[in-house]
């Protein structure tokens, strides 16, 4: 398997490009949008991880901003850079390493082959971007599987989940334009945790990474311990592990609508697909939590140990 990444470069986002590293599976290319923070600082991100974690694909700069130009970031839960931690953080000195242009380069890979799977951790922008100026290129895309949306409560209003959210245009051009969506939601997510006890196994492994891995760990589970929880939904790498062990989960065909407008704006509707119509998605709505919870604390502490 041959693979895209769109991200807005969290720690789960790293996380999450971890885990597909770990499960064997190639990147050809990162393209990064606004989300967790601004722009500039989400590059910042992806360069100083790809130094620190040896990424060898390249990256490329994206929308600074939804389709319609709005912009909504995650800095009030993630802080500035988008990336909590403790004491330590990614090197931030790491510039350069990403190039202009990721809607050229999304449409140049997706036109080179016929099988194109994405994986999108963050706003749709960018994919909904190239697919909204080539309607054509949707018939080549194998699948898009999207960490978005909530079947029930949201995370960034009471209605809408954050990526669903910051650009439900976005979402709404993929839903219409037939691309084969598979989407990994909030609720599904917020079963799959990890806790102080994870973390403290990768602080110990004892490799280059293995005090930066946990420190950032650590600071992402503070999200969840400031709410008086004992663990933290793990989110971006449940997407990925969605993408490559789809054994694990249980999919359902729907038809999924985003709300655009009004105080249900970025909202997710999910209905039954009735007698004649066709899904426009597919939802996950079960899984094996432990497997994929496995699957993703054993990336963390494989990193933690080279």
């Amino acid at each position: 398997m041959r693979l895209w990444i769109d991200s807005d470069m969290g720690f789960d986002d790293l996380w999450a490009i971890l885990t597909i590293g770990s499960l064997g599976i190639r990147i050809d290319g990162l393209s990064l949008v606004a989300g967790n923070a601004a722009l500039p600082q989400v590059v910042r991100n992806a360069c100083t991880a790809a130094r620190a974690f040896d990424w060898d694909f390249p990256i490329f700069e994206g929308a600074e901003s939804a389709l319609l130009g709005g912009k909504v970031t995650a800095e009030r839960i993630l802080g500035a850079t988008g990336i909590r931690s403790r004491e330590k953080a990614l090197d931030d000195k790491s510039t350069g390493c990403a190039q202009p242009g990721a809607f050229e380069a999304i449409r140049e890979w997706i036109e080179s082959r016929s099988g194109s799977i994405l994986l999108a951790l963050g706003p749709l922008t960018n994919i909904a971007a190239v697919v909204g100026a080539s309607p054509e290129l949707a018939k080549r895309i194998e699948r898009v599987v999207w960490m978005g949306g909530s079947v029930r409560q949201g995370n960034h209003t009471p209605s809408a989940e954050f990526n669903a959210f910051v650009d439900p245009e976005a979402a709404a051009t993929l839903l219409s334009a037939q691309v084969d969506m598979t989407i990994v939601d909030l609720e599904i997510c917020r079963n799959v945790r990890f806790g102080e006890s994870d973390v403290r196994h990768v602080s110990g492994m004892g490799g280059r990474n293995a005090a930066l891995l946990a420190d950032l760990a650590r600071g992402y589970l503070d999200i969840g311990l400031e709410r008086g929880r004992d663990s933290m939904a793990i989110y971006d790498p449940v997407a990925a592990v969605a993408l490559a062990r789809p054994g694990l989960f249980g999919f359902v065909e729907s038809s999924v609508e985003i709300v655009l407008s009004g105080s249900k704006r970025g909202q997710t509707i999910v209905n039954a697909v009735l007698p004649g119509e066709k899904a426009n998605a597919k939802i996950a709505v079960d899984a094996d939590h432990e497997a994929i919870r496995r699957v993703c604390v054993d990336t963390l502490l494989r990193e933690g140990k080279r």
